[in-house]
Formats: structure tokens, C-alpha cells, sequence
């Protein structure tokens, strides 16, 4: 049956006609001028993301935000599209806008797909999509990053100025979580990933620095302060006038920025940082967290700089650390992502410590 499944998913994306697999392919079909010759491999429709149901994904086609189911491949509208263009156009955003807005396989639902989080103009607005408003969650103009609804859909949470704040949606009131971030020559980033943490350890483009507790009341988050990190200068040859450019990067031997592990409590808005005196902070690398199911603990990951061990360790939500077991390796310990956690409390983890990649209970 999941094959049946699997098969009839894959012939619904990418709608290959079966008779064409019979054909072999000539330098024509590949490479003719002759739009009516030449054979068109980028597939449509195309951009499928999976509704949070699971069910079900969101695709767009002939121009329109569509919901497929996964067995049978029927396709319906995914919502009201036509109501959610006019509060956006309402609100003043332009019409073509709008529209490009409305059919984006990407919005960001909530958890229920009740309510859809946008960033525009610098703001912050969330549409729900029973009532059919549109509310802005700030005027300030300036920049929130790394928005997301919490598991609850009560607050949205974002960076800003290198801070962590959350918008109480119950309340209308937003309140500001850290009160340190810097943007200056020595930044300091709140549950932002600097240069190093995002390239090298989370994944370039993961610039996303914190994380919300299964029932929405702690967010853990990355401290990250880049005083010891020197300044390199690029020089910026786009532009007609050259601009010189400086970024926070440790070249080979140079120091990293310091990392710790805050937990917020937004009920009382405030920060607890969890032990980390086992560790050395010039030599220490904070490389993956995530929450434990009953939201009691973060469960995160710490290497050493040349990421010959690898620590997976448990802070409460007082700050309270512990070691739950060490992987060491004379060459280097791989970074295979957070444990996958059962339902029964236990987890999956995945660990090539044998030199093979194998899973453990």
C-alpha cells in the first residue's frame, strides 16, 4: 500500500508522461532553438510543501495555491485565497503583489493552519483565516527576523536588534525577552546565528538561533557574543562606488565567538542560562538543541573546536547540566542532527561512532 502511495505522490508532482520514458533523448531535444523541439525538464507544476497535517502538500498550479491530497491527488483551493488579496490590498500592498502573496506555496501557517504569519514592509501581520483580518504587529519599521508562531499560535516570536522578543497575539502586547543584543562593531546575537554558527555548524541559510518548548512556554536559545572574533575586510566590488565590507570571521587559530544556552520563561520574561563550566568557552561549540517532548529540558550538543568529541547533554529549565554520554573520535565526530524522540520518551540516535552510520535506541 505505501508503495502504491509513494508511486501515485511521485506521478502527481512531477506529471512525467509515461510514454515519453520509451523515447531516448537527442542533442535536439536537449539543446534545439526550436522552443516546439526542445523538450521542457523543469516539470510542472512545481514547489510542493507539505501541509502540516501530513496528509496533504501545498503546490501551486497554473498560478494558483492548491492543496493535493497525497493518496489520490485530487487538488482543491487551499483556502480563501480571493478574501485574503483584499485585506492585503486593503492594507496597501499592491494588487500583482497580493496575488504573488496569496499563492506562495511558502506562507507560514500556524500549527492548525488557522492563522498565516507575514513579514512586509519591515513589519510583522497575521492573517486569520476564519475571521478573514489582517493585523500588524508593529509599526516601527524596523527589521524582525526569524519570525515564527509558537506551537500554541498564542505568540509570534522574532529578532530584533539582535534581541528576542515575542507578540502576545490573546493580549496585543509585545514583549521584549533579552535586553543585550548588540549591532555594533562587537555584536552580540540573541537567538541569531552569526557567520561561523550558521556556515559551518547549522547550515548556510539556518540563521534561525532559538527554539520554542513543545507547550509554549520556555524558548532556548543561542547567546552568541563576538567580541574575541576579529574583523575581516571584503572589499564590495558590485556597486558603481567600491565599498569596503566588515565581517566578524576567525581565520585557522583565531578566536570564536563565546556561546551559551538560554532558556526564557515568557511568562515571566526571563532568561536562565544553563551550566556550562564543564566546558572551556574559548573551546567550546554549542551545535544543536531541541526540547525534550515534556518540554522539562533542552537537550543540546557540545564539541570541541576540532570536533574530536561530541557531548550530548540535558539542561532544566533552571539551568541545571548534565552529560548523557561522550562520542570521541582521533579524527572528527560528525554533527547528525537533534534525537528523535518516541512517544514512549525514549529516542533515536543516529551516530557513525563504530565509523558506520547506524541508528540506536
Amino acid at each position: 500500500m505505501k508503495k502504491i502511495q509513494l508511486l501515485a505522490f511521485a506521478l502527481s508532482v512531477f506529471s512525467f508522461p509515461i510514454a515519453a520514458q520509451n523515447k531516448l533523448l537527442t542533442i535536439d531535444d536537449i539543446f534545439s532553438a526550436d522552443p516546439t523541439v526542445r523538450l521542457e525538464f523543469s516539470g510542472n507544476p512545481t514547489e510542493v510543501v507539505w501541509s502540516n497535517n501530513g496528509r496533504g502538500y501545498r503546490q501551486v498550479r497554473n498560478g494558483k495555491l492548491m492543496r493535493v491530497d497525497a493518496v489520490t491527488g485530487n487538488a482543491s483551493e487551499y483556502f480563501d485565497s480571493a478574501t485574503f488579496i483584499r485585506a492585503l490590498v486593503k492594507a496597501g500592498i499592491a494588487q500583482d503583489e497580493a496575488e504573488q502573496m496569496a499563492n506562495s506555496p511558502t506562507l507560514h501557517f500556524n500549527a492548525h493552519e488557522a492563522e498565516i504569519l507575514l513579514d512586509y514592509d519591515n513589519d510583522l501581520w497575521v492573517y486569520d483565516l476564519i475571521a478573514g483580518s489582517l493585523k500588524r504587529l508593529a509599526h516601527n519599521k524596523t527589521e524582525e527576523k526569524e519570525a515564527d508562531f509558537s506551537p500554541d499560535s498564542r505568540y509570534v516570536s522574532f529578532i530584533r536588534g539582535n534581541n528576542l522578543f515575542v507578540y502576545d497575539l490573546k493580549n496585543n502586547v509585545e514583549k521584549q525577552i533579552t535586553h543585550d543584543g548588540r549591532v555594533d562593531a562587537k555584536p552580540v546575537y540573541n537567538g541569531y546565528l552569526d557567520w561561523l554558527y550558521e556556515e559551518e555548524l547549522y547550515g548556510r541559510g539556518d540563521k534561525r538561533g532559538y527554539w520554542w518548548s513543545p507547550d509554549s512556554k520556555y524558548i532556548a536559545f543561542l547567546r552568541l557574543d563576538e567580541g574575541p572574533v576579529p574583523k575581516f575586510i571584503i572589499p564590495n566590488d558590485i556597486p558603481t562606488g567600491q565599498e569596503v565590507e566588515y565581517t566578524d570571521y576567525p581565520k585557522a587559530g583565531d578566536p570564536n565567538p563565546i556561546a551559551r544556552l538560554g532558556i526564557a520563561d515568557i511568562a515571566r520574561g526571563a532568561v536562565t542560562f544553563a551550566d556550562l563550566s564543564m566546558y572551556k568557552p574559548a573551546d567550546f561549540l554549542l551545535v544543536r538543541a531541541a526540547w525534550s517532548p515534556d518540554s522539562r529540558a533542552v537537550v543540546f550538543q557540545a564539541q570541541n573546536r576540532e570536533q574530536t568529541y561530541l557531548d550530548l547533554d540535558v539542561a532544566t529549565v533552571y539551568g541545571k547540566s548534565r552529560r548523557l554520554f561522550r562520542e570521541i573520535s582521533r579524527a572528527r565526530v560528525g554533527i547528525n542532527d537533534i534525537p528523535f524522540f518516541l512517544k514512549d520518551g525514549t529516542a533515536i540516535w543516529e551516530s557513525e561512532r563504530d565509523a558506520c552510520n547506524h541508528l540506536s535506541h
